[in-house]
């Protein structure tokens, strides 16, 4: 039987109207029309597209008229739409949805195309003629098309000759749903859609298709037939949020689920799937549904999927996103098409959920624990030992890494403790106890300290340190897309990446078998989380450029020598990585220096002296922090770690924030620009050019370039070695090397005014600009002839301050006055003798408080001392005014005297003052030299308590004619520790818990050192009893506190001449053993140094972790002897006096204190006491 077709229209048919509709750049029907000012109108994508190849705020080219024009902000949305194109698309629609309801029945004269012979599956319904599929994309290009099988729900008898056989199980879908539907699509730019055929049309990348209707009770289900299965079939279907990427297949991303064709594999939400059901070709249909009936408790829902109408599985249970869930279609081969069948209702034949899917794709694991998806590992080792077990590491076999790109991610939960963490690639075959990249056959870096470890333990710099919330990512790149790469020694591109940002690309060689993701997890609590299959192509641009880069990098830095940047010897660098002295306040990671502290300072030393060789480094600014207080410099060796480079003497120093140099002051003077994140910062040390005996020059450079000419410095007498400071909170920088350089200019700098005084009187300066000298005639009657100085630069303002003056000659009298003024105060007067001043007076230790009359205060000063001043102030305050109250205090060498003075702010604040009244009188300032210790100390003062009372007895009977007489007897020899008088005068209050710890009766009564109880002595021949039965052991001295042993006498039987006191018995003292880091006695354990000659530490030393990079053997008294051949398999070092031998492992052996940390607990250990000798 024959039926008649209408003749297909000729390309020639289409009306002008339908020209009008046509976009010129991409030669599609209309999106969102967009008009330029030339009158000339496009589809918003396509504008977009000019706009991202012409480049950021670049004018585009018309592509009709060639006109310039300049898109607002980039923002291709703020052109003006295209209104009489949208009244022509929105007639047209309504012209298709008239057409489809008045279809007339077709009739069929000839199953073959006339133009294609192909077959006549299709119809047009502007030329209400049946067409192939060819004419859909040719002649019918821009007709709206529909397939026959979908149409013909009204004729049945349509192409029934065809159908032959039992009929596959197929629900009916509304037409005009589908209509409806075909109208919501959000199309990627990799995907085509020509009425309800859906086509691939990118070249690598994965296109997808996201109906914008989401899934509902009666509408729960949707269906596609694979029309042409292209290169691979590599088409998967499924459902998703709203927000879901259309470059990503369904169920690779979180929220997503889906099934491919191509393997039959299920993928929830991860790029590693499970075998869930057959593979599709072409002309098999791929159905998904969401059983919205099912109650799987709040937010959750199962969904299902189905091949040629057979479902392939129990359902998936799955939470419900906030949105709901959207169909997807993905492809990913040239060629593939795919037709949209419709929606409908259709429940699942099994309304059981398959909770039990298991898609961990970790085929080997070691010491971690999966969670419920699969792809969340937490560590549950013990750490990371000195040999490197226990290390928790998974690697899958089923990704392995082949031709094309890769990709994959963890992104760390908690980093645990320590934050020892590493991702890379392994061959299959690499053992899981050892730390990728630490032997042949991987690579990988560690997110801790940042460095990349490619075959070996010695990692080179190459990233930032990763932290809690980090995306990290490694990925692989064939370098020849046609060679296979699971051939042994093919090279290849590996890369990493940090927050989806290209950090580094190295290139290597393949082990037999080929790459593998590899994990490893080293703290205590780190739980982090994979995803797989993440490339992107942003990922292969940011590539390509860190590829070209690195090639072309030599070649450039010939070329345009703008920044001059040395190069670093990475040998070098390891090696001094591996000498550093840090500071309280600092971390290091690697190559990465970073603040650790709350408001000191906090400083990073390089233990290696600058030489002729290496008389250069540089550090790059990484993070600038709050306030990017960071400084480098040079200084002495015993350069304190809690001041900024140039504060403190024999030190100098270039500051970022305010582009200051500090030479031995802390008073600065402008020197360069500012820095700040991205810019490096480089010191130097000019050895060759010749400026006398003992003297060098220092310079410094920012970018290279240097900032100022060299400053002459006297060079200590063991060298000057790098510092780094900082003093902001997260503040990082990164340790780029050591190098030779000369500077650009070998003639110093020593015209470099870095005097801080702005107003004086009688006195002149010394080189340094910090030295004063006097040079009146002294002191007259009237008061006349002060030498002073003030610095107006230097304000007390907010927080805390304090400046000192070291007397290096006191003159004839030692009358030198240390204090706060206004800055009108006159400078004929002495600090502190009238109204607006206070000052400290170090000829008669009294304090002077706006008039002439002084109150006893504090010691007398002579030659040598230092003096200082400082002020107290409320954080909370945030400027000085007139009125406020502050506390203003005095030092000694150090330490805090007498009690903080409460006075009012004069108008526009305090200023230093110091004043000089002696012939030959000379001092030294520092400033900004507040410290820890000064806190603490004034602190304590603030909020001591009353001290515990603690009788005693006399043996003097005169005490109280004493009183009568009312006169004060000295302590010889004796000095107050508290203020500092000496000798101490009047009641003498002894320490019973401190060694040598003193009292006068005003620090006594001002309940300083009120945590231990005191000994009253009246005078020095009073006999003290800590009770009746304990008496004095005559000529007997304890050998720890080198007190005389009241009491119970504790004597050694082993060592000559050696006795306790009853306070310290418990703290064992090793004869003539001093500690190498505090230089007193050792007492208690002992840690000798396994590897470096006579190193010894006490405990407190120990705790502080110093000289860490050696094992340390502890001793716990002077009489443990050493078990000779035996080594601690705990610590690494020899074992003293007990020693646990393991019964059941072959020769291991701990110590008494990895014993007491509970080392290797789960085995029985053997006690051996005494050595053990072979006697042959």
């Amino acid at each position: 039987m024959t039926h008649s077709l209408p003749t297909p229209c000729s390309p020639d048919d289409r009306g002008d109207e339908d020209e009008d509709l046509i976009c010129p750049v991409c030669q599609e029907e209309f999106k969102d029309p967009k008009f330029l000012p030339c009158h000339h109108y496009y589809c918003k994508d396509c504008i977009q597209q000019l706009v991202t190849r012409a480049g950021p705020r670049t004018p585009i080219s018309c592509p009709e008229c060639r006109t310039k024009t300049e898109v607002p902000n980039d923002d291709v949305s703020q052109l003006l739409p295209a209104f009489f194109v949208n009244k022509l698309l929105d007639k047209r629609k309504r012209e298709k949805l008239k057409m489809t309801s008045s279809l007339p029945a077709p009739t069929v004269s000839s199953a073959v195309c006339a133009l294609h012979s192909g077959v006549l599956d299709h119809f047009c319904t502007q030329c209400k003629a049946p067409i192939c599929l060819d004419c859909t994309l040719t002649v019918h290009k821009h007709h709206a098309c529909y397939s026959l099988e979908t149409l013909t729900g009204s004729h049945p008898s349509l192409f029934a000759e065809q159908r032959k056989g039992p009929v596959e199980p197929q629900p009916s879908m509304d037409v005009n749903v589908k209509l409806r539907i075909l109208q919501r699509l959000s199309v990627s730019s990799n995907s085509l859609v020509r009425g309800d055929i859906f086509m691939y049309a990118g070249k690598r990348e994965v296109g997808v298709v996201k109906i914008l209707e989401p899934m509902s009770p009666l509408l729960n289900y949707f269906e596609y037939e694979i029309v042409d299965r292209g290169e691979k079939c590599a088409i998967g279907i499924g459902v998703g949020e709203l927000e879901y990427p259309l470059d990503r297949m369904p169920g690779w991303n979180e929220k997503g689920i889906g099934y491919h064709a191509d393997d039959g594999y299920l993928y929830n939400q991860s790029g590693f799937g499970i075998q869930l059901g057959p593979t599709s070709t072409k002309g098999d249909r791929m159905g998904c549904g969401v059983d919205f009936d099912t109650d799987l408790g709040y937010g959750y829902v199962s969904v299902f999927f189905t091949r040629n109408g057979q479902q392939v599985s129990k359902p998936i249970k799955m939470k419900r996103p906030t949105h709901g869930l959207y169909p997807l279609v993905g492809m990913h081969s040239k060629g593939e098409k795919v037709r949209y069948l419709g929606h409908c209702r259709r429940l699942p034949d099994s309304v059981q959920p398959c909770t039990s899917v298991d898609i961990s794709p970790w085929v080997r694991s070691n010491g971690v624990k999966f969670l419920d998806d699969g792809l969340t590992l937490e560590y549950c080792g013990e750490g990371l030992q000195p040999e490197g077990q226990d290390v928790g590491a998974a690697q899958t076999l089923n990704y392995c890494m082949e031709r094309g790109n890769h990709h994959f991610e963890m992104v760390i939960q908690e980093s645990g403790k320590g934050g020892m963490l590493a991702i890379g690639l392994a061959s299959s075959t690499y053992p899981l106890h050892l730390c990728p990249g630490s032997s042949i056959g991987s690579i990988a870096y560690r997110t801790d300290n940042g460095l990349l470890y490619r075959g070996d333990e010695q990692g080179t710099p190459f990233g930032s340190v990763c932290t809690e919330g980090d995306t990290v990512g490694c990925g692989f790149q064939q370098c020849d897309d046609g060679v296979p790469v699971r051939a042994q020694g093919h090279e290849c591109n590996v890369f990493f990446t940090v927050n989806h940002q290209v950090i580094g690309a190295v290139q290597c060689s393949l082990p037999e078998g080929g790459f593998y993701p590899f994990v490893a997890l080293l703290s205590l609590g780190a739980k982090v989380k994979v995803t797989f299959d993440t490339w992107t192509s942003y990922l292969e641009r940011a590539l390509s450029k860190v590829i070209a880069v690195k090639n072309s990098q030599a070649a450039k830095c010939k070329e345009s020598p703008v920044e001059r940047q040395p190069s670093m010897d990475v040998n070098v660098k390891l090696r001094i990585l591996q000498r550093l002295s840090i500071g309280r306040n600092s971390l290091v990671r690697g190559d990465i220096f970073m603040y650790a502290g709350d408001r000191e300072v906090g400083v990073v030393k390089i233990l290696e002296p600058m030489s002729p060789l290496l008389n250069y480094f540089e550090y790059e600014i990484v993070d600038r922090g709050e306030k990017c207080a960071i400084g480098i410099g040079v200084g002495e060796l015993e350069y304190p770690l809690d001041r900024m480079p140039g504060w403190n003497e024999k030190g100098i120093g270039y500051h970022a924030d305010d582009g200051y140099l500090y030479n031995q002051s802390g008073f600065g003077i402008q020197l360069g620009p500012t820095s700040t994140k991205g810019d490096r910062m480089g010191c130097g040390v000019d050895f060759d050019t010749d400026l006398g005996y003992g003297y060098v020059s220092v310079f410094f450079t920012r970018n290279g370039q240097q900032v100022s000419k060299p400053i002459k410095m006297k060079r200590p007498t063991h060298g000057l070695y790098p510092l780094v400071g900082m003093h902001s909170k997260g503040e990082k920088v990164r340790y780029l090397g050591h190098c030779r350089r000369l500077p650009d200019s070998v003639q110093p700098c020593t015209s470099v005014d870095i005097s801080p005084w702005v107003r004086s009187n009688g006195v002149k300066f010394l080189d340094d600009g910090l030295t004063l000298e006097y040079c009146g005639e002294g002191l007259q009657p009237e008061g006349q002839d002060v030498g002073a100085a003030q610095t107006l630069n230097y304000c007390m303002e907010r927080g805390n301050h304090h400046f000192e003056m070291v007397i290096q000659e006191s003159g004839k009298g030692g009358m030198l006055a240390i204090g706060l003024a206004s800055s009108t105060y006159p400078l004929h007067l002495c600090p502190g003798s009238s109204i607006g001043s206070i000052a400290y007076r170090t000829d008669n230790g009294l304090l002077y408080r706006g008039n002439e009359q002084g109150v006893a205060f504090g010691p007398v000063c002579a030659k040598g001392d230092i003096v200082g001043c400082g002020i107290q102030c409320d954080n909370a305050v945030l400027e000085q005014r007139q009125g406020h109250i502050c506390n203003v205090f005095f030092t000694k060498n150090g330490k805090v005297i007498g009690k903080p003075v409460q006075c009012s702010v004069p108008e526009g604040g305090f200023y230093p003052f110091v004043a000089l009244l002696s012939r030959g009188a000379k001092f030294r300032a520092t400033f900004d030299s507040w410290t820890r210790d000064i806190e603490i100390a004034l602190s304590k003062i603030s909020l001591v308590k009353q001290a515990p009372v603690v009788s005693y007895v006399s043996t003097d009977s005169s005490r109280a004619e004493e009183e009568e007489d009312g006169e004060k007897v000295l302590h010889l020899g004796v000095t107050c520790d508290g203020c500092g008088q000496q000798p101490l005068c009047g009641t003498r209050y002894k320490c019973t818990v401190c060694p040598n710890y003193d009292l006068c009766e005003r620090c006594k009564r001002w309940r300083c050192h009120s945590e231990h109880p005191m000994t009253a002595i009246n005078r020095p021949q009073d006999t003290i009893y800590y009770k009746k039965e304990e008496v004095l052991h005559p000529g007997v001295r304890c050998d720890i506190c080198s007190e005389p042993v009241y009491g119970t006498r504790y004597k050694c039987t082993v060592c000559p001449d050696y006795d306790l006191c009853v306070r310290n018995v418990g703290n064992i003292s090793h004869p003539n053993i001093y500690c190498d880091g505090c230089k007193g006695p050792v007492c208690g354990t002992r840690y000798k140094c396994t590897v470096c000659f006579n190193y010894d530490l006490c405990e407190q030393c120990r705790r502080k972790r110093r000289h860490v990079e050696h094992p340390m053997t502890a001793i716990k008294s002077p009489g443990d002897r050493c078990h000779e051949g035996v080594k601690c398999d705990g610590c690494g070092g020899d074992v003293y006096g007990t020693r646990f031998k393991c019964l059941e492992c072959y020769d291991y052996d701990l110590c008494w204190e990895c014993q007491g940390k509970g080392f290797h607990s789960a085995h029985k250990l053997k006690i051996i006491k005494e050595p053990l000798y072979r006697i042959d």
